[in-house]
């Protein structure tokens, strides 16, 4: 948090018989320790982001002149940033830090604002000085109005304005649309952060490290996945659709963050991933039963058979819908395992359940599972045998392969602490390691 007593936040009335208290601000803005920029920069959530400005508000806007700014304020950041409930951890480049570069490039606007009017301050007379202060009113400051206007941007601190061709979604369908890739873009993003994209003919990225693989999945998803998602939530499209479009967003916010919603949107991905990318049986052609007859030898009447004709119409239908089915589903492998130039793509017969359970792996438990794997690597105590003892009944190996990508020189350098670590495994044990990174591991 910030240290209020070092920021030289607290601000001094001009005195007319003294020269005027100057702040550094430079100092308040940029110090490493206790500065507002690097605040922000801590900032892990869109929640946290809010608190950080609630913190930089109450410091900037310290005098009574200030107080019905600061009490307005915390009402109008809900619609300044967007809902907090789904940022739960984004350092990939994704909103939250498109919405950090705004608020750190409005700070050093302020920053800069702030540092011009006490060189102005120390031109003026005392009592210009002290009829300035008297009157001065914080929600009519410039850099009050900064504060306000702010809604995410560039570095250079302008507000940020949408694409032309990335509307705000309005429909349920779209809003729902938008938060399902978007749970598959926070765990891509997690697993590359800091990984050069960089490729070359000899060297490709795995998969799982590569934007490239996450923008073509999320193009795919939208064209292969989301239809038959949305016909399964069916019920819960209906429910947003009939409230206001401020309800209705953290609503369906609600729905992927809360337990009930989380698993209940799991439950029907599994069953639509299967159903998508698993070939179907065709169907046997029905065999005509015989007819049965009664005691005096005359057939008996079936009601609840179908007519042989009838039985071979249907039969033709499900061949068709399970042909159907077969090369959409043909068609999807196609195009996620289509070789690229940016990364090694996923192979049909290994990748598909890790691609499947991605959505379902929590977001904070993957930052927490690379973290703990790193602070092992990093005490490189009895690597080995540490490791064993916590991979143990935990899915961490694509953790692991990213732990390696985004710190080589510790991982697979000099010192080579992934061989060490996995001294006691087999590749049987890490199939993407072997595949990977054969040489850290044994067959």
């Amino acid at each position: 948090m910030l240290d209020q007593s070092n920021s030289s936040a607290e601000k001094v009335a001009p005195d007319a018989a003294d020269a005027p208290v100057v702040t550094d601000w430079e100092d308040v803005f940029e110090h490493a320790d206790h500065g507002l920029i690097p605040l922000v920069l801590q900032a892990r959530s869109i929640d946290a982001l809010k608190k950080c400005l609630l913190v930089i508000v109450e410091s900037l806007f310290s005098r009574d002149s200030d107080a019905g700014f600061r009490n307005s304020y915390s009402a109008k950041l809900d619609g300044i940033l967007p809902s907090g409930e789904i940022q739960i951890i984004d350092g990939t480049g994704g909103e939250l830090e498109i919405i950090k570069k705004g608020v750190v490039g409005m700070l050093r606007q302020i920053k800069e604002f702030r540092i011009q009017k006490a060189k102005d301050a120390l031109a003026k007379s005392a009592e210009e000085r002290k009829a300035e202060a008297a009157g001065r009113k914080g929600e009519d400051a410039d850099d009050a109005n900064m504060l306000l206007e702010m809604n995410g941007g560039s570095e250079n601190g302008e507000v940020a304005k949408k694409p032309a061709n990335d509307p705000e979604p309005v429909s349920a369908e779209a809003l729902f649309t938008k938060l399902f890739c978007a749970e598959y873009g926070a765990k891509f993003g997690i697993l590359r952060k800091g990984v050069t994209q960089k490729t070359s003919p000899k060297f490709k990225l795995p998969f799982l490290l590569s934007e490239s693989f996450n923008i073509k999945f999320e193009a795919l998803l939208r064209e292969y996945f989301i239809d038959g998602l949305l016909h399964r939530c069916r019920g819960t499209i209906t429910r947003a659709d009939g409230l206001d479009p401020d309800e209705r967003a953290k609503f369906l916010e609600r729905y992927f963050t809360g337990r009930v919603g989380k698993s209940e949107v799991w439950s029907f991905w599994q069953a639509l991933w299967a159903d998508v990318t698993e070939v179907k049986e065709i169907p046997a052609k029905p065999v005509p039963k015989k007819k049965k007859k009664g005691l005096l030898g005359f057939a008996k009447k079936d009601t609840g058979d179908l007519s042989e004709e009838e039985a071979e119409a249907e039969w033709k239908e499900a061949v068709r819908d399970a042909k159907q089915s077969n090369q959409r589903c043909e068609q999807v492998w196609a195009e996620i395992c289509a070789p690229s130039d940016d990364y090694d793509p996923p192979v049909r017969e290994k990748d598909g359940k890790l691609l499947m359970e991605l959505f379902g792996r929590g977001t904070n438990g993957t930052v927490n599972q690379m973290r703990a794997i790193n602070q092992i690597v990093d005490q490189g105590l009895e690597l080995g045998r540490v490791f064993s003892d916590y991979q143990q009944g935990k899915s961490i190996e694509i953790c692991l392969l990213a732990n390696c990508y985004q710190r080589p020189a510790l991982y697979l350098g000099e010192k080579g602490r992934l061989r060490e670590m996995l001294k006691g495994f087999r590749s049987a044990s890490f199939p993407l390691i072997a595949r990977y990174l054969p040489d850290y591991i044994r067959e």
